[in-house]
């Protein structure tokens, strides 16, 4: 089966307190890649409060067959978890939060260096907070949980990936816009309800975590703070299922994980080079394969397939481009 890539934090973002442009470094399969493969039209930011690579890896999960319209919010949670029974999920993320006298800005999870001794009480104490409003909450990785329930139904929740070094008032889970106009139905009701508890569940945790022996010990270490929860990718998946995915899809999470250190980021640059992207370029009969690069603001999708006269005559002017630019990966996009 075809395999398609969806490689997230792709180049350095200028805001993370390091080198904007990452050093020059040798990725010569990307280089490869990009000397040979097509490259589909860049997507950028939209008005969906995801990301464009979140969006185009929806969509190659199936959610483009399954959504009913276009104000639904995209359930991320419940494609990425599998989820077929259509309970609403949400992925929830424990953060580190900067509060200033003008703003309070969220840090990716990847600052708080979260090990799996320290998650386990967190989501513990926030299980049971769950638990009491009949919702469950499951660990997927120490800085990724997923919770289930009827609350999370209707609620738009922005992406982390957005909202990162970004005041938090402008990404605070909100309704959509359908629910505010018309006639009051008893399906609005039940979406003001929910977001009021999903507010106050965001509240309470910061209270639950500031005084948990986890942050006592870490801040002992001058270490961040977990100091509350982002949630994220809140929908469910309609009725029928979204169609089954004619490639392996598959989200790497590689260059995310060092968000917060250039050098920890390059590193991984050249580990997935070596061992996510040789491979593919050495599969022969790949012909339907792909990889999507993406970053807080724009995507780009490459394919490998049989090229017409255009894309023959198209491919010295990629080449060229590449020779002109050739620090990579930071003119990916």
């Amino acid at each position: 089966m075809p395999q398609h890539l969806f490689i997230p934090l792709a180049t350095w973002p200028s805001h993370a307190g390091q080198a904007a442009t990452p050093l020059d470094q040798a990725l010569p399969h990307l280089a490869q890649l990009l000397g040979t493969w097509f490259a589909d039209t860049p997507l950028a930011v939209a008005a969906d409060w995801v990301t464009p690579i979140e969006r185009c890896y929806a969509d190659a999960l199936g959610w483009h067959a399954s959504r009913a319209t276009t104000s639904d919010p995209l359930p991320l949670a419940a494609l990425q978890d599998q989820a077929t029974d259509a309970v609403p999920c949400a992925w929830v993320r424990p953060v580190h939060l900067i509060s200033s006298m003008n703003d309070v800005r969220v840090c990716d999870p990847s600052v708080l260096r979260l090990s799996a001794a320290e998650a386990q009480p967190l989501f513990q104490a926030l299980a049971e907070l769950c638990k009491e409003d009949g919702l469950q909450l499951d660990m997927r990785a120490p800085t990724r949980w997923l919770l289930r329930g009827e609350a999370l139904r209707h609620i738009r929740t922005p992406s982390l990936a957005l909202a990162a070094n970004q005041h938090i008032a402008d990404y605070q889970p909100f309704l959509p816009d359908s629910v505010h106009t018309g006639t009051p139905t008893p399906e609005s009701g039940e979406a003001k309800g929910n977001l009021q508890w999903l507010l106050r569940l965001q509240n309470e945790a910061q209270m639950l975590f500031y005084t948990h022996p986890v942050n006592d010990a870490r801040h002992a270490q001058r270490r961040p703070e977990v100091s509350g929860i982002w949630v994220e990718g809140a929908g469910a998946v309609a009725t029928p299922a979204a169609t089954a995915p004619t490639k392996q899809v598959i989200w790497c999470d590689a260059l995310s994980a060092h968000a917060d250190d250039a050098h920890a980021w390059q590193a991984a640059w050249r580990a997935l080079d070596s061992d996510s992207l040789a491979p593919l370029l050495a599969n022969p009969a790949g012909t339907g394969d792909a990889v999507t690069f993406g970053n807080a603001t724009h995507a780009i999708t490459w394919r490998r397939r049989a090229p017409t006269w255009w894309r023959r005559a198209k491919q010295p002017w990629q080449r060229l481009k590449l020779e002109r630019h050739p620090a990579l990966p930071s003119s990916l996009l």
